[in-house]
């Protein structure tokens, strides 16, 4: 992947261990401009360029599924409630509990090296969902 292609940054940096960071309240930090480094984690997502790198390989996300995953790593290690989550990644969207269990699960099975047994996205059961960064 080029330079350009990649935001500036080069696959196995410390760039390549970040999180999003700043966003408006709805806007799940899908326009955030700035990279927060996120220990042993090797997810890189750019909101400027609505670019995700897993493990230096760009993966695609649908637009629901990086705000999501946004605003699951911008406030990791802090249990989110399905509530806060609908609020604060659908905004006005009338949704339910499948629609969410789907995005985790697709988000699962597009970052985690085994979906079935998750180190990143954890649930907490009868709250939600954590996005643990290994501290």
């Amino acid at each position: 992947m080029d330079e350009a292609a990649s935001g500036g940054h080069t696959p196995g940096s410390a760039a390549d261990c970040a999180a999003v960071k700043g966003s408006a309240p709805g806007q799940a930090a899908a326009s955030a401009a700035a990279a927060v480094p996120v220990p042993d984690l090797p997810v890189l997502v750019d909101g400027d360029l609505g670019l995700v790198q897993v493990r230096g390989r760009e993966i695609r996300l649908k637009p629901m599924e990086f705000k999501l995953l946004s605003y699951l790593m911008e406030h990791r290690n802090r249990a989110l409630s399905k509530g806060e989550l609908f609020r604060s990644v659908w905004g006005d969207v009338i949704t339910g509990d499948g629609t969410l269990n789907v995005h985790i699960r697709h988000l699962r099975e597009k970052i985690e090296e085994d979906a079935n047994n998750p180190r990143w996205i954890l649930t907490v059961w009868g709250t939600g969902y954590v996005f643990k960064d290994g501290v």
